[in-house]
């Protein structure tokens, strides 16, 4: 089944970019943090990539019919993006704004 179906998964998207966010050991400020997790290096490795399909392809924590579909990782990388871009304070405060 094709996601380009249904509607965007714009929130699953939001969801993947965020946990990437927290993988890579960010936090809006300079403190760090603690990934607790067996697959925490590979993790870390597949977050410092250049693209989120990196962490996408790893079987263990992706779901791999979303990871799959073409416009998923392009939700999740333009998500990450305005992550990197406005931190999550400011892209939650946004998120608010648009209901």
């Amino acid at each position: 089944m094709k996601i380009t179906k249904f509607p965007a998964p714009r929130w699953a998207a939001l969801v993947a970019a965020a946990w990437a966010w927290f993988i890579a050991g960010r936090l809006d400020g300079a403190r760090e943090l603690q990934l607790d997790d067996p697959f925490a290096e590979a993790l870390r490795r597949a977050v410092r990539s250049a693209s989120p399909d990196a962490l996408l392809a790893i079987e263990a924590v992706s779901v791999s019919e979303l990871a799959g579909e073409e416009v998923f990782r392009r939700l999740v990388a333009s998500c990450h993006a305005e992550l990197s871009a406005h931190g999550v304070a400011d892209l939650l405060a946004g998120l608010g704004e648009k209901r």
